[in-house]
């Protein structure tokens, strides 16, 4: 998990220094690891085995949105602020920086717990990541690795997702997909897990305020996948049932 992040980092901090502050370490402790190795000091207790990553400081004011972690409505320039923070992360999705042919990543990265689908699915047509990803999430809820609600909703996921996949209906939205221009998507380097909690707001040296993002799980996806937030990760929350719940209803 956090060789994942340091490395997803990294690549954003690659393309813009700014946007992103520059990972520096990470690795495994243990209980009996030295105090005075640990990089938080030495009255930290380890329960077990553990990890960590050290990265550039910075001091966060605020997390970027609204609401009670996002800033306060008085920030000054509030819009202008979350007007270049999408700029910038729209320019990490068009980089060519390491762009590479395949969807997908080297290594696993993660949503929290959930591992995102990064080296076990990779291949050159996006409605094919996404489904075989899908399929995975899927085929672990039904084994019980992960999390999901029990009984009807439940039920009802399942069977909804069972419709989909025989009806076809990921590889009708989603293959072929070209940009406005007629040109075939291309994998883009997305943040992963990008919510206001992943989000900053610092002071840099001469006072101006600046958008920072961290806590990465990268992967090369569509470039719209990250702020749409939606699935394969979100199957596990209970929303997503309720969203194939009303699409069923628009596509059977």
């Amino acid at each position: 998990m956090i060789c994942g992040e340091m490395f997803s980092m990294t690549l954003i901090h690659r393309i813009d220094p700014e946007l992103c502050p520059k990972p520096l370490a990470y690795g495994m402790v243990s209980a009996d690891t030295p105090r005075e190795l640990l990089p938080w000091g030495s009255d930290t207790a380890v329960d077990g085995e553990g990890a960590f990553l050290i990265c550039e400081f910075v001091s966060i004011l605020h997390h970027l949105g609204d609401g009670e972690r996002g800033m306060p409505e008085n920030t000054p320039q509030k819009d202008e602020i979350m007007g270049t923070f999408c700029k910038k992360l729209a320019a990490i999705h068009k980089s060519d920086d390491l762009r590479p042919e395949m969807f997908g990543f080297n290594l696993p990265t993660y949503i929290g717990l959930v591992e995102q689908e990064g080296i076990y699915v990779t291949t050159c047509c996006w409605a094919d990541y996404f489904g075989r990803a899908m399929d995975r999430i899927i085929g672990r809820i039904k084994k019980g690795e992960y999390h999901c609600p029990e009984g009807t909703l439940r039920d009802e996921l399942l069977g909804v997702y069972t419709k989909f996949k025989n009806s076809g209906v990921i590889e009708t939205l989603l293959k072929n997909l070209k940009t406005p221009n007629g040109v075939p998507i291309q994998p883009s380097l997305v943040h992963g897990d990008l919510w206001c909690g992943n989000t900053g707001l610092v002071e840099d040296a001469s006072g101006s305020a600046r958008p920072i993002v961290f806590d990465a799980g990268c992967f090369y996806g569509h470039n719209e996948y990250v702020p749409s937030h939606l699935p394969p990760s979100s199957l596990l929350h209970c929303p997503f049932a309720l969203l194939l719940r009303r699409m069923s209803v628009n596509c059977f």
